[in-house]
């Protein structure tokens, strides 16, 4: 809310700059909303509106949750991550069937150095 209400003001502001201080007359639309953004901001100092983002209380009482709309189609083997059951922690891993390092012909021995 106060940020459309900053919209308001700062085109109002710019319009007049740009007209150099003429008239814009009453029914231009950046007077109108320059005049609504004018009662909201009284009605918030005089308190009948409030500009909280939830319903009055305590801070942190509000009790939020979580919208998530990608369906549960990734495991840990997709994103090469496990959690170390000795540490409770989210590891690097390698999915059994992939190449890991130190394992097979990827490693350069003597012969090849």
């Amino acid at each position: 809310m106060l940020a459309d209400l900053t919209l308001d003001l700062a085109a109002w502001w710019a319009s007049t700059y740009y007209a150099k201080n003429k008239e814009l007359g009453p029914q231009h639309p950046v007077v109108l909303r320059y005049a609504a953004a004018q009662k909201v901001l009284d009605d918030i100092r005089t308190g009948k509106i409030r500009p909280d983002v939830g319903p009055p209380g305590n801070v942190g009482a509000e009790a939020g949750h979580v919208i998530n709309r990608l369906p549960n189609i990734f495991t840990f083997d997709d994103s090469n991550t496990a959690i170390d059951p000795r540490t409770g922690t989210l590891a690097a891993s390698v999915p059994a069937d992939m190449w890991q390092p130190g394992w097979g012909s990827w490693d350069i021995g003597p012969e090849f150095g």
